[in-house]
């Protein structure tokens, strides 16, 4: 990084952003992490008399992994719960924090208590007594997050049409008309007749990353099975708070949380949808033979990024395919695989009512709430 002035206060600062709050209490820990970043600035500013009185030095070039920050920056502490540690990764024993993902999906004592009990176990200071306490802390925050997301669809759907005009007159004058047109158009290429079904995901980041992928080509309805009895380890119970978190940022998504399997897979029956499962098996279907406009609307299963879909999930889906793979990896990324699913069932929809993704197939007043 270049500095304009060439005196090297902006990159000073700009290193010590870096540095977690903890490590900063120690001044020259601070100045070793800027120097580790940024390398050593040039003399500081002229004397007064006019040119630098100092001869430059040549300094070996270095190449540092972001990682070897680790070595400067104290142990996590309060003041750095929740930040992202280079020290952990995401198979490792300690889960990693990230901030992104840190606080289980809402407020409250329990989450909270909760929350500081994941990070003492993050750093390695937890006893079994936390870890059971929670195990249990997190299993009621599922019920109570699913619940949650229940309570916010049924009140949109329980609003009026007359209640949605008179609310939206109010705010209309407040979004510039670009804005509005553009969530009129979106709205538009919205589509009900395929939706997915996320089976005991296990990284917030991946279904963070297929919600986007979903919402970009137009997929309004998302479910995901939480099941806490799914989720062992200090990783999986890490990682399963910060599912919360990520499922609430999908603002533009209407979201379903499961607690089981079996109650997923009834809900979605109920609607009419068949399903339809990604995996390894003798009898699944090449994702590029499958007759979608025979099967009606589908719902696509993905399951765990490890271990694929359940055993129970199996034997209830209507169907299971594969995406063909012809290289030495075993598996796609779940976001991944969720892209080229999409990718498929796109190349079959005409846009003219025909194929899997058939934009703008929800009611007027869906569309309105």
């Amino acid at each position: 990084i270049s500095c304009a002035t060439g005196r090297g206060g902006c990159c000073r600062a700009a290193a010590s952003a870096f540095v977690p709050a903890a490590a900063k209490s120690n001044a020259p820990r601070q100045s070793q992490a800027a120097t580790r970043l940024f390398g050593s600035s040039s003399s500081s500013s002229a004397p007064p008399g006019g040119g630098s009185t100092q001869k430059k030095k040549k300094t070996k070039k270095t190449v540092n992994h972001p990682r070897k920050l680790d070595k400067v920056s104290a142990e996590p502490s309060e003041a750095t719960d929740g930040a992202l540690s280079w020290e952990t990764f995401d198979f490792s024993t300690n889960p990693k924090l990230d901030s992104r993902f840190s606080g289980g999906g809402g407020g409250g004592g329990e989450d909270n208590e909760s929350q500081k009990l994941l990070n003492r176990i993050a750093r390695g200071q937890d006893s079994a007594e936390d870890f059971a306490k929670v195990t249990k802390l997190e299993a009621i925050r599922d019920r109570e997050a699913a619940k949650k997301m229940d309570e916010i669809n049924a009140a949109y759907r329980s609003l009026t049409p007359e209640l949605v005009a008179s609310a939206s007159a109010v705010l209309e004058p407040y979004i510039n008309t670009d804005r509005v047109g553009r969530i009129d158009t979106a709205l538009g290429q919205r589509t009900k007749r395929a939706k997915f079904l996320y089976e005991n995901p296990s990284n917030p980041s991946n279904v963070w990353a297929c919600l986007r992928t979903i919402d970009s080509f137009g997929v309004q309805n998302v479910d995901v099975i939480i099941d806490s009895g799914m989720y062992e380890g200090k990783m999986a119970i890490s990682a399963k708070s910060g599912m919360r978190t990520a499922m609430g940022s999908a603002k533009w998504l209407t979201l379903r949380n499961h607690l089981s399997t079996a109650d997923a897979v009834a809900a979605i029956k109920a609607q009419g949808y068949q399903i339809w499962a990604t995996d390894l098996n003798p009898d699944s279907v090449d994702v590029r033979e499958l007759d979608w406009d025979a099967a009606g609307p589908v719902c696509v299963v993905m399951g765990n990024e490890e271990r694929g879909i359940s055993d129970e999930m199996r034997r209830l889906v209507d169907k299971t395919f594969t995406l063909p793979m012809c290289g030495f990896a075993e598996s796609f990324n779940l976001s991944v695989a969720t892209s080229i699913t999409l990718a498929h069932m796109s190349s079959r929809s005409d846009g003219q009512g025909n194929g899997p993704l058939r934009p703008g197939d929800l009611d007027e007043h869906e569309l309105a709430c």
